[in-house]
């Protein structure tokens, strides 16, 4: 069932068994990135799942894009389209990334 996390105005899409925890400690990210590190031209979020926490961080302008990365095609399927429905196009870059061994 899709649910909607919603952060300054950003509403970040999901489905409850994609929520690892970005909901709730994952908000704790924009305090620690605040005060440790501040404002980044680019914030890179792997293995995201719906990128609760770079959402999160694009919302409270610590980055000017974001760079999103999961395995899991229906994460990105959500994470796209948080990106479509909160006008976010050419802030934010999704990549579905296969795990492979090349060695």
């Amino acid at each position: 069932m899709m649910k909607v996390f919603s952060v300054r105005g950003i509403k970040i899409f999901y489905d409850e068994k994609l929520d690892g925890g970005g909901t709730s400690f994952g908000q704790l990210y924009v305090l620690i990135i605040k005060r440790l590190i501040g404002k980044l031209k680019t914030c890179f979020e792997a293995f995201s799942g719906p990128a609760f926490i770079g959402f999160s961080l694009l919302a409270h302008n610590l980055c000017e894009e974001l760079v999103v990365a999961d395995i899991n095609p229906e994460a990105i399927n959500y994470v796209k389209m948080t990106i479509e429905e909160t006008k976010l196009r050419g802030k934010v870059l999704c990549f579905r990334c296969v795990g492979r061994n090349t060695g």
